[in-house]
């Protein structure tokens, strides 16, 4: 097997169904792959798909028992893959058709890169959002980069949304840490993966559409999300991937300045908002941060 497509899902029916149609119509020329859909315990009307619904030859569909979330859910579909590379697609995706071909072809003949990921648009008015993304070890903003050149990989740190990673990737240096749960895992796996030789890099040949609002990802989403949990995972994770990649330079700014003025910039934004509620998450994922500072345990 080739090649194993892995789509997390909880309770978006529809947009799963989209953008399983959307993968159907994909080229796969030369290409033995399976599909395996991972469905986090919905209730939605997801739970009731069986892979005879879709239908793609070699497909499956695993419905967890109960909610798993995302970082989990992902290391359930690339242990059953047996794909020689996994994409992790989004629900939320309509890939283009050339997509799955632009990344395999890469991949075959560029070995020094363990994960990769397509450029990223926006479904509603077709306008490119995403090329790569770094992040800055001294702030801990992550800067989502859009660049027109005729290069054909842009090296980043970590890919959100849809990428492909080497099984060996897996083998060698693990799957997702399930202890961070939500934002930064993506970085985290990148970050880990180079320390055993694997670059992580998008191309700007390979296409996928986020077929989400603008504003839900720009907006409350990125503060909050579908779980209020999210504003905890967001501090704390922070301060997790600077401590364990930053240098020593890094991790004295970041501790001494920025740790503290991101949950106070998201407090802030809560209150205009009207939700006071998050607010302790935020500072909760501040402290645990810290905790994980001096400790190296995550709380």
């Amino acid at each position: 097997m080739d090649l194993s497509v892995v789509i997390t899902t909880y309770n978006r029916k529809e947009k799963l169904l989209e953008c399983i149609a959307s993968i159907k119509k994909a080229d796969f020329s030369g290409i033995a792959w399976e599909l395996i859909v991972i469905d986090d315990n919905s209730s939605d009307g997801t739970e009731k798909i069986a892979a005879k619904d879709f239908p793609i030859a070699n497909s499956q569909i695993i419905h967890n028992e109960r909610n798993q979330l995302m970082v989990k859910s992902r290391n359930i579909g690339a242990q059953a893959a047996q794909g020689k590379y996994v994409v992790f697609v989004d629900d939320d995706n309509i890939v283009d058709e050339k997509m799955f071909k632009a990344l395999f072809d890469f991949v075959e003949k560029n070995a020094e890169y363990g994960i990769l990921g397509p450029a990223m648009y926006w479904w509603h008015d077709k306008q490119k959002y995403l090329n790569f993304q770094e992040i800055n070890f001294f702030t801990g903003r992550t800067y989502g980069r859009v660049e027109n050149s005729s290069k054909k990989v842009f090296d980043s740190d970590g890919i959100p949304n849809v990428f492909l990673i080497k099984k060996v990737v897996f083998e060698k240096a693990g799957y997702f840490d399930e202890k961070l749960l939500n934002d930064y895992t993506e970085p985290d796996f990148a970050f880990n993966a180079r320390k055993f030789g694997f670059k992580c890099g998008m191309i700007p040949e390979a296409k996928t559409y986020h077929n989400i609002a603008q504003k839900d990802l720009h907006g409350t989403r990125t503060l909050a999300g579908q779980f209020n949990e999210k504003a905890y995972y967001l501090t704390r994770n922070r301060i997790i991937i600077i401590v364990r990649y930053g240098t020593w330079q890094h991790k004295l700014v970041f501790m001494l300045i920025f740790s503290w003025f991101w949950p106070l910039i998201y407090s802030f934004l809560m209150l205009k908002a009207k939700r006071a509620d998050l607010m302790g998450l935020y500072w909760k994922g501040f402290w645990d941060g810290w905790r994980y500072f001096f400790t190296g345990k995550i709380g």
